[in-house]
């Protein structure tokens, strides 16, 4: 019998395409739970772990007694686990091995319970369906995609002007805005614009992009170097 945290596993009872499920005992509680993992080969990404941690709040939102209770959720020894209820009995796939439930035994089940029937794999043959919350389900994840918007930054390229001549002080002004939008999270697209003559000396404003780089160089690094575009030379810079 391993140990894991606070948990005694005893046996494993399910696998699936993200993870593992077991059979373990919480020693803190002595009591028994279902612990899943996520595989090994899935803890590397990101996005695949928020939406494993996602699916654990999502079932705690509901609290029906024919939905199984979530207790903890976190990570431990760097593998993300849900412990959740165990309830003994014949698994659903025990179940599909015997025969496919019928359409009005599963309408029923949904009723009685007063959920709805939800059909997620209608291509599939017999097809799959799950007895959820639908109503609420959409409404969670409505909440969770409003909760996940807040949390994103869009970066946006705000675009600075430049001339061979540029006077220092303009220099400096563009230079301090330039600081805020790159503060801000934002790339910068650097542009020198050329006229007339001006093209015969490109190493001019070559020099003053320079100039830029080095002064942002604090904060900043180059993203795309200067490159000649028509007559305007351009280059982005990133935060760092």
């Amino acid at each position: 019998m391993s140990t894991f945290s606070h948990y005694e596993i005893e046996e494993r009872i399910a696998s699936g395409g993200t993870g593992d499920v077991y059979l373990a005992r919480d020693r803190t509680l002595d009591r028994r739970v279902a612990l899943k993992f996520l595989s090994e080969r899935l803890r590397q990404d990101e996005s695949t772990r928020m939406r494993f941690l996602q699916e654990a709040r999502s079932a705690a939102a509901l609290d029906h007694p024919y939905i199984c209770k979530i207790y903890e959720t976190g990570e431990a020894e760097g593998r993300p686990f849900i412990a959740m209820e165990y309830v003994p009995g014949e698994s659903l796939e025990e179940r599909l091995d015997r025969e496919a439930l019928p359409i009005e035994e599963a309408l029923a089940a949904a009723e009685e319970r007063g959920l709805d029937l939800v059909e997620v794999a209608p291509t599939a043959r017999p097809p799959v369906v799950k007895i959820m919350d639908y109503g609420k389900f959409k409404f969670e994840e409505a909440k969770a995609a409003r909760a996940a918007k807040k949390k994103q930054h869009v970066i946006e390229i705000k675009e600075v002007k430049f001339r061979p001549s540029i006077d220092e002080h303009d220099f400096g002004f563009k230079i301090r805005h330039m600081r805020e939008f790159l503060n801000e999270g934002n790339k910068v697209k650097v542009t020198m614009m050329f006229r007339g003559r001006q093209m015969a000396r490109l190493d001019l404003g070559k020099a003053v992009l320079d100039r830029v780089a080095t002064a942002l160089a604090d904060i900043g690094k180059i993203e795309f170097d200067a490159r000649l575009e028509g007559k305007n030379m351009t280059m982005v810079i990133a935060p760092k």
